[in-house]
């Protein structure tokens, strides 16, 4: 038995976790939005939430992301109108 075993497998779910975290804060502006649009939000709420996301309107200033995150949030407005 090898006794870096253990130790990869740790490194790799470590790396797995590392990749994810961008990935699921940037699937996350949805359904803040559907929860900002539904309870009808106060203005004092909408800042710290713009704040938080504002990485995500540079990508959607700035890169090719723009169609992408607008189509995925105007998804998200459209269901908490229902």
């Amino acid at each position: 038995m090898n006794e870096d075993s253990p130790r990869r497998g740790s490194d790799s779910t470590a790396i797995f976790v590392l990749l994810l975290l961008p990935v699921l804060y940037m699937l996350s502006i949805g359904p803040v939005i559907f929860a900002v649009e539904k309870l009808h939000a106060k203005s004092s709420m909408q800042k710290p939430v713009m704040t938080f996301y504002a990485p995500m309107s540079w990508l959607h200033d700035h890169t090719a992301l723009k169609q992408p995150i607008e189509s995925y949030v105007h998804w998200w407005v459209k269901l908490a109108s229902l």
